[in-house]
């Protein structure tokens, strides 16, 4: 499959978009993308350790997914929670 079908599934999965809300299987298909070099991957498992979906909330774990993002493709990632992009902007800055 993919990497954009995979992160497509992914994303049905953690909103429950027509199927049953279920954070590990959406964090199961943003791995698959991220293991396809899906750079828009590592932002959806980022946000996914910066809120506690799925996983032990880690916002280390998240700025180094969020960096990895940035260091690919020279953005600052959008995420879900827009006023936390001050946040990220500022860390990652940090660990240039």
């Amino acid at each position: 499959m993919e990497s954009k079908a995979l992160l497509n599934l992914g994303v049905k999965y953690y909103l429950g978009d027509g199927v049953e809300q279920n954070f590990d299987t959406a964090l199961k298909y943003f791995r698959e993308a991220e293991a396809l070099n899906d750079p828009q991957a590592l932002v959806a498992i980022g946000n996914c350790y910066y809120l506690g979906d799925g996983v032990e909330k880690n916002m280390d774990i998240a700025l180094d997914y969020y960096h990895r993002y940035y260091t690919a493709t020279g953005k600052i990632p959008l995420t879900q929670k827009n006023n936390i992009n001050f946040t990220i902007y500022v860390r990652l800055m940090s660990k240039k």
